[in-house]
């Protein structure tokens, strides 16, 4: 409620109204269920201005058991780009992260095809302020320390300009590219990806996101992940049962190492 009352107002908000509709209707509707709501009379990000994040002063490792876990899981997180201040660094990541998902990536076949682990992925999110980075692996548990060094290992590479080759890089590109078309030509979802972008960058970000991320080169990749992941302070997890934990004693292995 307290964040109710200090930033949900007409003047804060956006309404979009998607599908095959009557745009005098759509006002009409719009106007006769939020036609009372009141401004607020001041700018709320004015009065109540968003503190800044921290950076993460340094790099933390914590294992956890849960009785449930069937198979251990690992998590690691860095503070990545925000629009605000390196919009350009928003879509190599978002890019980077299409690329490693390609089965012909260097990724997939370290630690996927290898047999060292079931799932392993790369995510980001862009916000006005610090976007994620989040890196998860479900390890093949007889393999746990192994998987655990081929991820740092490849985590080493990221910011080599050679990681990623040019045709993966336009098919990442292609991959990309369609994901959104299909994402748009639902009402349902263009109405989430235009208040979503709306609310974390700006209309234009989002009119032109498309065309943006293909000018992305394998160099704007390596910059990105030079800046925000080798090398940088990082939080990292591990959830595992206790049968398991004491099988294969990861606290050994799992902790701070140079990237």
């Amino acid at each position: 409620m307290v964040i109710k009352d200090k930033y949900y107002h007409p003047n804060n908000s956006i309404l979009v109204i998607t599908g095959d509709v009557k745009h005098d209707k759509a006002f009409e509707l719009a106007k006769s269920i939020f036609g009372d709501w009141s401004n607020s009379g001041f700018d709320p990000h004015e009065k109540y201005p968003i503190p800044e994040f921290k950076p993460l002063a340094k790099t933390d490792y914590f294992i956890k058991e849960l009785s449930i876990a069937q198979t251990p899981f690992i998590m690691l997180s860095w503070h990545g780009p925000e629009y605000r201040n390196d919009s350009a660094a928003t879509l190599a990541a978002d890019l980077f992260t299409t690329a490693l998902s390609l089965n012909s990536s260097k990724w997939h076949q370290a630690l996927i095809d290898k047999g060292l682990a079931n799932y392993a992925g790369v995510s980001y999110t862009t916000n006005r302020f610090v976007g994620p980075i989040q890196l998860f692996v479900v390890p093949n548990p007889d393999k746990l320390k192994e998987c655990y060094n081929e991820v740092l290992n490849q985590i080493n590479q990221f910011a080599d300009p050679e990681y990623l080759t040019e045709e993966q890089l336009q098919t990442a590109k292609d991959v990309f590219r369609r994901n959104e078309i299909r994402s748009n030509e639902k009402p349902s979802s263009l109405s989430m990806q235009l208040t979503y972008w709306w609310a974390s960058t700006s209309l234009d970000y989002f009119t032109n996101y498309v065309d943006n991320v293909m000018k992305v080169t394998r160099q704007d990749i390596a910059n990105y992940a030079a800046k925000y992941i080798k090398n940088k302070p990082y939080v990292a997890g591990m959830v595992i049962s206790p049968d398991m934990n004491k099988k294969y004693n990861p606290g050994d292995f799992f902790k701070l190492k140079d990237l």
